[in-house]
């Protein structure tokens, strides 16, 4: 039952429409919900009255307005279930569909502090009475310029937990909520998370039991959104799944956080419902994407009595091609699936050798460059990987001996890299990540440019001995920052590496010493021996001078956006004078092809690179308090018209991409 007002209430209400100062006093203390209908009849929760994006008092700059109203619906909506006020649930809900509409309709709210209050608003209302087209809402939130806070995370959970009862509408809720909070979208070129990843990742780890045990779709949810995320074939295919669990920081994009998850759900459902992912795995054997195979393949091996009947079946169907990728995708998850085979009958056996001689054939045809000799050497290796497996069988013990004659060496099937003694293809690092981190730095940086690859199909390799090293300066960035010095004459491949894995560490909020960064890279690039391509490191990737740029580009942009951990002003001349001196030495591209797309065109070469982070570095500048901010800015205007003058297709590019910017930032 709505509550009249009193006359002294009635001239507040009046005032408030009048005086925005009185307002925004009035809603941080009132929160009877008598008001709420007058308030509503006056015009105070339309979309119109929401603020959106504001200039700043600095030209070109914006800030994000609190919208008054926020602060009362909220206090509103922690009453909705006491008698009588049951009203103003379904006026809440349609407030929350109004403004998100409008905004769809406009785009003029873009506003965290809405979506977050909407968040809280949700939460304190009673499940049975938050629709589906609500929930449908959330992706709006998320698709902002603004990171999901570990707050609204928080609320979410708190959504999230009331439709997990055994009631299925309920649950066909919370399923569109991990739908939603899985959302992915492009930045820069790349699949990412809408929401913080490592936000989601607890998210899941929390509450993994009880979505594994009530939600009947997660894994069609965590399936679909891995072919999404997708962008190279091999993706998630590279580490060992075996590995994930304890070693988390290999989970370093959406394709590896949702294979982690969606393993963990799968095995947790092989007790309680082995039927239904019996289904799953089937039809992931079935998928075109490796990382299904491999998926299916471990969690048979985690479940071997469970599920042995069914590999037997997808070996019947498609054999060749699960032995066929091994080497490159599965090898780990196909070996410990064999190991556990036994005991084996003759038809058994005959379909296993069977299905490895075509898949030995098919292999055979992709070693062109190889001669008759070396291409049957390398077949027997293949073959000889796979009887190790099973060489707990009389039969194929003698197989593989009689490979390991042939070969005159060791081979099993293992991950495409094997942290610890990391593998790459065929080859092996030879050190292993926590041996990097036990190493004085003279004594890797020495190692680093000594070591060489014999064989890339048999011994270790350059390639993996890099990743090794990403994975070092990633895991602990403090140990290499500390002495730079011996790395100066270390090979292009490992200072990429380097510079990318200290670009993870500052994703991951690790400590990170700029100025010695900086100190050294000025040092490394400030030479003609970099220019002239000296350093490069004999392997399959042929890392050139060009790689270190790139990399280099990466962390700055990370540097200038990181909110943690921000690049400090103090260094902003350092890191002008860098770019500058990139900029002296890189070379323009004379184009003998016609360019079909001109934004990937420059977004890949490593002068776009460059001049995409100085672009950044400028608006960075821009927004600082720099004391030398405004010759900074004139600087980089002369540089670009000159770009400009000269015909840089990357600067007619990046100048089009980033217009804007250009008019309210840099130069009107």
């Amino acid at each position: 039952m709505i509550q009249e007002l009193t006359s002294k209430e009635e001239a507040v209400l009046e005032l408030i429409a009048k005086d925005k100062i009185a307002a925004n006093y009035f809603f941080k203390k009132v929160s009877d919900p008598k008001w709420f209908p007058y308030l509503k009849e006056k015009g105070f929760f339309s979309p119109e009255k929401a603020p959106g994006p504001e200039p700043a008092d600095k030209e070109g700059l914006y800030r994000i307005p609190y919208w008054n109203v926020l602060d009362y619906l909220e206090r509103v909506s922690q009453k909705v279930e006491e008698p009588g006020n049951e009203i103003y649930i379904d006026a809440l809900l349609e407030i929350i569909k109004e403004v998100t509409e409008y905004h769809i309709r406009t785009q003029k709210l873009n506003n965290y502090y809405i979506w977050d209050s909407f968040v809280g608003i949700l939460s304190n209302l009673p499940k049975n009475k938050i629709p589906k087209e609500i929930i449908d809402l959330i992706p709006v939130w998320l698709d902002s310029d603004f990171n999901i806070t570990l707050q609204t995370m928080e609320t979410m959970e708190r959504i999230f937990q009331k439709f997990l009862t055994d009631n299925l509408e309920d649950i066909q809720k919370a399923e569109r909520i991990i739908w939603h909070l899985t959302g992915i979208k492009e930045e820069y070129g790349k699949k990412v998370l809408k929401v913080d990843f490592y936000l989601l990742q607890e998210f899941f780890e929390k509450h993994l039991n009880a979505i594994a045990e009530k939600c009947s779709k997660i894994t069609t949810i965590l399936a679909e959104r891995i072919k999404q995320a997708i962008s190279m074939e091999y993706e998630g295919t590279l580490y060992s799944l075996y590995d994930y669990e304890k070693r988390k920081y290999l989970l370093k994009n959406p394709v590896e956080l949702f294979t982690y998850i969606l393993i963990k759900i799968l095995l947790i459902k092989s007790e309680k419902d082995p039927l239904q992912v019996k289904q799953v795995l089937e039809s992931f054997f079935g998928e075109d994407y490796p990382i299904f195979t491999k998926i299916a393949l471990f969690v048979i091996g985690q479940n071997i009595n469970t599920f042995k009947d069914l590999f037997w079946k997808a070996l019947e169907g498609k054999g060749e091609k699960i032995f066929e990728g091994a080497p490159i995708f599965w090898g780990d998850e196909l070996k410990r699936v064999l190991e556990n085979l036994s005991p084996l009958n003759d038809n058994q056996r005959e379909l296993l050798k069977e299905k490895i001689e075509v898949a030995t054939n098919k292999y055979g045809e992709t070693l062109e460059d190889k001669d008759k000799k070396e291409k049957e050497k390398w077949k027997s290796v293949f073959k000889q990987m796979i009887y190790k497996a099973l060489s707990y069988d009389e039969e194929f013990k003698a197989l593989h001996d009689a490979m390991k004659q042939v070969t005159g060496m060791d081979a099993e099937l293992s991950p495409a890299i094997r942290m610890g003694e990391t593998r790459v293809g065929p080859g092996e690092s030879p050190l292993s990540v926590e041996k990097i981190l036990e190493m004085e730095s003279d004594k890797l940086a020495e190692y680093l440019i000594k070591f060489k690859t014999v064989d890339f199909w048999e011994g270790p390799t350059v390639e993996a001995l890099a990743e090794a090293l990403w994975t070092a300066v990633k895991t602990e960035p403090q140990k290499f920052t500390e002495n730079l010095e011996p790395f100066l004459n270390v090979g292009y491949l490992y200072t990429a590496r380097f510079l990318e894995g200290l670009t993870e560490a500052l994703k991951e909020g690790k400590f990170i010493d700029y100025e010695k960064i900086l100190d050294f890279i000025e040092k490394y690039i400030n030479r003609d021996e970099f220019w002239e391509d000296k350093f490069i490191v004999e392997s399959s990737l042929s890392a050139k001078h060009t790689w270190v740029i790139s990399a280099f580009c990466s962390f700055l942009t990370e540097g200038f956006q990181n909110k943690a951990q921000p690049l400090p002003e103090k260094l902003f001349e350092k890191v002008e004078y860098i770019i500058h001196l990139i900029l002296e030495k890189l070379r323009i591209r004379k184009i003998d092809q016609e360019i079909s797309d001109y934004i990937l065109y420059s977004l890949n070469t490593p002068l776009g690179r460059v001049i995409e982070t100085y672009i950044k570095f400028v608006l960075k500048v821009f927004q600082s308090s720099h004391s030398k901010k405004e010759f900074m800015i004139k600087k980089f205007i002369a540089q670009y018209k000159q770009f400009l003058e000269n015909s840089v297709i990357e600067a007619y590019t990046f100048f089009g991409m980033y217009l804007l910017n250009f008019y309210f930032h840099i130069d009107k």
